[in-house]
């Protein structure tokens, strides 16, 4: 679980630094890294539920990539 933790850090430190300097490559690298972190499982049942959860708000979540001006924590129709 420490692992996770310490991955989903370092990708939100990503997604920030992305906000800076937005690029399309970027972008789909952290798509990619974003389903390889909710995707891959942990060991640990509620924590791997959550994960596939997460998983099923892709495009929710990642609309940041769309528009970098936003928020990180913007929802789209909010």
């Amino acid at each position: 679980m420490h692992r996770f933790l310490d991955d989903f850090w370092d990708y939100y430190r990503d997604l920030l630094a992305y906000k800076d300097a937005p690029s399309e490559q970027t972008a789909e690298k952290l798509r990619s890294d974003f389903c390889k972190l909710f995707d891959t499982k942990s060991g640990y049942q509620l924590l791997d539920e959550r994960k596939q959860l997460t998983l099923l708000k892709i495009s929710e979540l990642l609309y940041v990539l769309e528009h970098p001006e936003l928020p990180l924590h913007h929802c789209p129709g909010s």
